[in-house]
């Protein structure tokens, strides 16, 4: 039986967290009132893998976490009104961001609702696991790993994709040359919802 790599990569979409100031994005309409629950798609324009979803509140209001120094692109979609794109730069003075709406003028004939992802997802020789439900329910980024379907941690911090060899880690593609208890203290230090994405790939070793 030829031997198998257990390879587990971790995508994140916030990996400069250290660097992160909290902001506010305010929804209106062009007559200054709120836009409830609308729909905000924040984008690095320096690194598209660094990206993320945000539900502002009943009040139009959304807090966030943005990195100074950096360029976003902001997708606003909201019920009855026009999607709307902004460039914005980040500089960490300003701490809240207005974005007004303009409504779409049409009446709502139908409503579609979309479900949310689904947990896990089969491509080729890798399991893919969306990270969002179990981010909600931890408070750090190991405990997401800790809760992934899958996978296994001891208390020495060493994961295992359902063997008794410890999984290869990768972040955003490139190997962690780190203990496992380096990794264990790095994803500790993760917030939860830093890792967008968990690969548990099983690929098999050529023969030499």
């Amino acid at each position: 039986m030829r031997p198998t790599l257990l390879l587990v990569a971790l995508t994140l979409s916030y990996f400069s967290y250290s660097q992160e100031t909290p902001v506010i994005f305010k929804m209106t309409n062009l007559k200054k009132e709120a836009v409830p629950y609308a729909n905000i798609s924040i984008l690095d324009r320096t690194d598209s893998l660094l990206s993320f979803n945000k539900i502002a509140d009943s009040t139009g209001i959304c807090n966030l976490k943005l990195v100074k120094n950096k360029q976003y692109i902001v997708t606003i979609t909201s019920i009855n009104y026009l999607p709307l794109e902004k460039r914005i730069t980040f500089s960490g003075n300003q701490t809240i961001f207005t974005f007004i709406l303009e409504a779409e003028g049409k009446t709502l004939e139908a409503a579609v609702v979309i479900s949310r992802k689904p947990l896990i997802r089969q491509e080729d020789d890798k399991t893919i696991i969306d990270p969002e439900n179990l981010a909600e329910a931890s408070t750090n980024g190991y405990e997401v790993i800790e809760k992934t379907p899958g996978l296994f941690v001891d208390q020495d911090g060493n994961i295992y994709i359902s063997s008794l060899t410890p999984a290869t880690v990768q972040i955003n593609g490139r190997d962690l040359r780190m203990s496992a208890a380096d990794v264990a203290t790095m994803l500790k230090s993760l917030p939860p919802n830093a890792i967008s994405k968990i690969e548990i790939v099983r690929t098999p070793f050529s023969k030499i």
